[in-house]
């Protein structure tokens, strides 16, 4: 007993025009698609359902502290530089003697 019939998967490639076994065929792959992309997506819920609705543990929160004297100097820095970047665009007026 032939679990695959190749002859009859073949005539699907002949190039017969046959409308209704092309929508038959269209549609039917469609639909197995579907159930890929559903089943797989069902497993994926299922598999962090349980981490999704897990209550979380307050624990101790941790602050990060940052050294005022270095944040300043940052702070500083970025201003010469924003300086800088304004007075590079500042263009002197150019009169033309031409007029």
């Amino acid at each position: 007993m032939k679990l695959f019939d190749l002859k009859k998967i073949a005539s699907y490639f002949t190039g017969e025009i046959n409308v209704s076994r092309d929508w038959k065929l269209v549609l039917g792959w469609l639909v197995l698609l579907l159930i890929i992309v559903f089943s797989i997506d069902g497993y994926i819920f299922w598999k962090y359902q349980k981490e999704l609705s897990r209550q979380v543990e307050g624990g101790e929160v941790k602050f990060v502290t940052i050294d005022r004297t270095s944040l300043q100097r940052a702070v500083d820095g970025l201003n010469i530089k924003e300086r800088k970047f304004n007075e590079n665009l500042t263009v002197p007026k150019i009169n033309d003697p031409s007029l």
